[in-house]
């Protein structure tokens, strides 16, 4: 899961008014945690596990 490191308050403003920059610093903080939530086991189709 994530780590401790939370966006700060001027952060989450400003990329609502929309600062591009803000936004990337926001997207890269949470891509770990929005990557593992995407991942999904993949079964074959003899039942394995990939």
């Amino acid at each position: 899961m994530m780590n401790n490191t939370r966006p700060s308050f001027y952060l989450i403003s400003s990329a609502v008014d929309g600062n591009v920059n803000a936004i990337e610093k926001i997207l890269a903080l949470y891509d770990p945690y929005i990557s593992k939530c995407c991942l999904r086991p993949f079964y074959d189709r003899y039942g394995n596990v990939c």
